[in-house]
């Protein structure tokens, strides 16, 4: 779908806020040819699309729809970072302090 070139800055009637949601969707046809859709019927995230440069495909009073580059879409892992022991930061530490000497020899 092509994005309209004539849209409202904020959506004109939004629904209360218990009931306001986002999502983010594709098919797979639409994952090969590499585009997702967003559809949001919350005031916030309509004006962050817009303020990002998004342009949407469809609009009515209370809600709008978006189309995005796939490539975009991340799904994150929600796992903390494993912190590295003393034993690990001193061997990268020594690593780091053997490559700069090596590049100081090379450049000599």
């Amino acid at each position: 779908m092509q994005p309209l070139t004539n849209y409202p800055k904020d959506l004109a009637k939004p629904i209360s806020g218990e009931s306001q949601e986002t999502h983010i969707s594709w098919s797979k046809d639409e994952r090969k040819l590499g585009i997702a859709h967003i559809f949001t019927d919350d005031p916030l995230e309509y004006r962050r699309l817009l303020k990002k440069g998004y342009v949407p495909i469809a609009v009515t009073e209370s809600s709008a729809k978006f189309e995005i580059e796939y490539r975009l879409v991340s799904i994150r892992s929600n796992k903390p970072k494993r912190e590295r022991t003393e034993a690990e930061k001193q061997a990268a530490k020594e690593n780091m302090a053997k490559m700069q000497a090596a590049r100081q020899k090379e450049g000599s």
